[in-house]
């Protein structure tokens, strides 16, 4: 009873007596609201929160396959889950420093001692006194000693000034650290996938375009060579509309290759081999269609849910634990230990009841000098601290940015491709009265097919500004930090 009354005791001492600054997480002060133009495809309500799975309001089958399967088998993904697993294990192991540390010693040793050592020196009757060292034996031994031991050691340092405390918690930060790390690479493959995914469709709907007007080219080229051989148009005509038409030729090659290479950093990125996803994407497909409403949530939200916000924070956190360890270091160690075991002159006596041993002690270690060392790693914890709570404040204001350009700029994308689409829509009715016209004899087939190469120009900047759109609105999806949350650990 008397031995758990002074555990009790040290136990209410050391849970009260932590050095080092207290930890309280930043508060964010900035303003729930967007600056951002006023658009009828954003919503801006503050009751709403973020997609978590954006990537389904596009609709696509093979995008959610890919992001889905690339949130389990991405070696990126892997590496980080990996490192939260040591940052957990290296919690485990500060965690073992409140425990007593249990050891099994089992030694054995022979020694030869000198003849001119204390107890060999002088006569070899009990009592005598050395001629050399002029002390009195005590004991007279052999010359060649052996001896065994079976032992358990036991030592406890006891937590008193809070090191093991502060350490625990910036372990516990580092944890929270790495967790983040892996919210930020999901976020990351997800908007690394997706922009790919609509690069690729964009660029097979490219390929098609230019397909297009390169039959429209070789019709006005075949006119241009009848007429020359008819004498109503020049040579000069001929070559500048083959200029064009070889111009238009020459896009091709690169066009196709970059549906290759799109297809082959898609398989990396769901960790398939280059060529895993030919058959499947090489079909061509349009691009998804804009969704109808982008819901983006609050400002708080945003700056509570991306992840490098919330690695900044948990660094931070860190780093003020890490003052208190420092700080603790001026501070006296206390220290319990002894063992208990056997110990024989002779092997086949060890683990008799004869042989039974024990000791018990304790240790207050106390620095007094250390040439600097302690006051330099605590300037140096404190400088780490302060340099977290910076990075911590730029990190958010950079969030914000990020977060507020990504918006306007999807804003006008939506207005552009708006304007894009009225301007496709006119050309598709200035064609349709044109063909009407030559079917009527009131035009020519070079002017149908020049009406028509308009109309393709057209569709292939709609194209471009739909893509753009498109990879826009992810990226946006992205600053909002939303789309790890169906895959947290």
């Amino acid at each position: 009873m008397r031995y758990i009354g002074i555990v009790s005791l040290l136990a209410v001492v050391t849970t009260s007596c932590t050095v080092g600054p207290k930890y309280k997480p930043p508060e964010l002060t900035y303003s729930d609201e967007w600056h951002g133009q006023e658009a009828e495809s954003v919503d801006l309500s503050l009751q709403e929160s973020i997609t978590t799975r954006w990537w389904e309001v596009f609709h696509d089958e093979l995008l959610t396959k890919y992001i889905e399967k690339a949130a389990a088998c991405n070696h990126t993904v892997l590496m980080a889950e990996a490192n939260i697993q040591q940052a957990r294990a290296l919690k485990k192991v500060a965690v073992s420093q409140y425990l007593p540390q249990l050891g099994l010693d089992f030694n054995g040793s022979k020694t030869y001692f000198s003849k001119n050592g204390p107890v060999f020196s002088g006569p070899s009757l009990v009592g005598g006194v050395s001629s050399i060292t002029g002390l009195p034996f005590q004991l007279q031994i052999p010359q060649i000693q052996p001896l065994y031991n079976a032992l358990i050691d036991v030592s406890w340092e006891i937590d008193l000034f809070g090191r093991t405390r502060n350490e625990v918690k910036a372990r516990t930060a580092m944890i929270g650290s790495a967790e983040e790390e892996r919210k930020g690479v999901l976020l990351s493959v997800f908007a690394e996938i997706a922009m790919n995914y609509m690069q690729l469709r964009a660029t097979q709907q490219q390929g098609v375009l230019i397909e297009a007007n390169i039959d429209l080219l070789e019709d006005i080229q075949k006119i241009i060579q009848e007429n020359v051989s008819q004498g109503f148009s020049s040579e000069l005509e001929l070559m500048q509309i083959e200029s064009v038409l070889a111009k238009a030729k020459s896009e091709l090659p690169l066009t196709y290759a970059q549906v290759y290479q799109t297809i082959y950093a898609l398989s990396i990125l769901i960790a398939e081999p280059p060529e895993a996803l030919l058959s499947e994407l090489l079909p061509i497909q349009n691009l998804p269609d804009l969704p109808e409403n982008v819901v983006i949530g609050l400002r708080s939200d945003l700056l509570r849910r991306r992840p490098d916000v919330g690695l900044a924070e948990r660094q931070l956190a860190a780093a003020t634990a890490n003052v208190g360890v420092a700080v603790s270091s001026f501070f006296p160690k206390f220290t319990l230990g002894g063992d208990i075991g056997f110990q024989s002159l002779k092997f086949v006596n060890l683990f008799t009841g004869m042989s039974k041993t024990w000791s018990i002690g304790g240790d207050v270690n106390m620095p007094l000098f250390q040439g600097g060392r302690l006051i330099g790693n605590l300037r140096v914890s404190e400088a780490q601290a302060v340099y977290a709570a910076q990075s911590y404040e730029q990190t958010v204001l950079t969030a914000l940015q990020e977060a507020e350009s990504a918006l306007a700029r999807y804003e006008g994308d939506v207005k552009t491709v708006e304007a894009l689409e009225e301007s496709v829509e006119k050309e598709t009715q200035a064609c349709f009265i044109v063909e009407k016209q030559y079917e009527q004899g009131y035009a020519n087939r070079t002017q149908l097919l020049q009406i028509k190469m308009d109309l393709n120009m057209s569709e292939e900047e709609q194209l471009n500004s739909r893509s753009n759109t498109l990879i826009d609105l992810i990226v946006l999806y992205k600053t909002l930090g939303g789309g790890f949350e169906p895959f947290s650990q």
